[in-house]
């Protein structure tokens, strides 16, 4: 049965995206809020795909704390369920992410149009081109999404928070940071074509005290996720190596 609604799903996932990117295509010549409410739009679709065809159910707190103006969000990252859900639920989201993404036909030109930032990595000379960027998205009054892992980790695994962040935060300390901690591994896990049934968990935490940088701020977001998103697993994982 798993297998069955998989497939149906994936391809599901593949002709909405496809419907929602070919058709809309004009909408890149139009301002940036139309290709935003069209992303929305594929967002929603999304969840209730999963809702609906692999059984899955949501819970969402917190969302409605988190002000409509420059903030930064620091997420968990286990699966791409949390970037498809970030999309329809914060007010107008930029992600730091991979720079092959931009390559995928028709898609990586809305990312483009939507004013996502696409990096190689966070060492030397790129995060020199990267603040810009930034300081362009908190003008626009906007919520920079950011994975501090990097990658996807498996549920109950995590890895070592990357210092893109903490050079962030020390650029603009006066934004505050909101983490985000969740459990989509569970229902659509890396790499796998699976998706399962079951309760998909995301939760906005208090914001980091603006006081703490360098490691300590690495230090203490990341035991603020890990130990939510443990919190908040419908299973039991073996211990991260």
């Amino acid at each position: 049965m798993i297998l069955l609604r998989s497939i149906f799903f994936n391809f599901f996932l593949f002709l909405w995206t496809w419907l929602c990117t070919f058709f809309t295509l004009p909408s890149l010549a139009m301002p940036k809020i139309v290709p935003l409410w069209i992303a929305k739009v594929w967002s929603k679709g999304c969840i209730l795909g999963l809702k609906y065809i692999i059984g899955v159910k949501f819970s969402i707190k917190g969302f409605e704390k988190l002000p409509k103006e420059a903030i930064i969000i620091a997420s968990k990252h286990q699966s791409t369920l949390e970037t498809i859900l970030l999309v329809g639920k914060i007010s107008s989201p930029v992600f730091i992410l991979k720079q092959q993404l931009l390559y995928i036909p028709l898609f990586g030109l809305f990312l483009k149009k939507l004013g996502m930032i696409a990096v190689r990595n966070t060492k030397g000379n790129i995060m020199k081109k990267l603040i810009p960027l930034v300081e362009t998205t908190f003008k626009n009054n906007q919520q920079l999404i950011i994975f501090p892992e990097g990658s996807r980790t498996l549920p109950g695994h995590t890895t070592k928070y990357r210092k893109g962040l903490s050079k962030i935060h020390m650029a603009f300390p006066d934004i505050p940071i909101y983490p985000i901690a969740l459990n989509t591994g569970e229902i659509w896990p890396r790499k796998s074509f699976l998706k399962y049934p079951g309760t998909c968990h995301i939760e906005i935490l208090a914001p980091i005290s603006k006081s703490q940088s360098g490691e300590k701020l690495l230090d203490t977001l990341k035991n603020h996720i890990e130990k939510r998103s443990l919190n908040l697993l419908e299973k039991k994982y073996p211990p991260s190596i």
